[in-house]
């Protein structure tokens, strides 16, 4: 048992940025090379709980958004009126595409966090990163309007 107590340390979990969106609370957080996710709803508990470890270099992950490469991972919560997400890790920033199931309105961001707005749609992108790199990448979403 002892060997078990001397291998690596857990990385300890530091949240980035935080908001809501109607009674949901969306929190980004980093665990050393891992993005992770959390929508709660202090009704129903913790709907979604994602992580992504970002790309070890440019050749892995999806270039799909901008600023990439990125890890991806996705979830919808237990019940019909939870949401959906999608969190997109990369060593630079981190993408969150969220669908409430109803319209929703989101608070003011805490933290490395904008949120843009579909203009199609309810849906929503959070991004999480520095200042500079998060303008840049809701610069090349035309389909979105920034909200915060």
């Amino acid at each position: 048992m002892s060997d078990l107590d001397s291998g690596p340390k857990p990385e300890k979990r530091q949240p980035v940025g935080e908001l809501r969106m109607g009674s949901n609370r969306i929190i980004a957080y980093v665990e050393g090379r891992k993005c992770g996710l959390l929508v709660t709803n202090s009704n129903k508990g913790a709907p979604i709980s994602l992580k992504a470890e970002w790309p070890q270099d440019a050749a892995q992950g999806s270039s799909r958004l901008p600023a990439g490469p990125y890890h991806s991972s996705s979830a919808s919560g237990s019940s019909p009126s939870d949401p959906w997400a999608s969190l997109s890790c990369g060593k630079n920033a981190m993408i969150i595409e969220y669908v409430p199931k109803a319209p929703e309105r989101p608070s003011a961001p805490h933290g490395s966090v904008a949120i843009a707005d579909s203009r199609q749609s309810r849906n929503a992108v959070i991004v999480v990163g520095p200042k500079a790199i998060r303008d840049d990448i809701l610069s090349k979403l035309p389909e979105y309007s920034k909200s915060g």
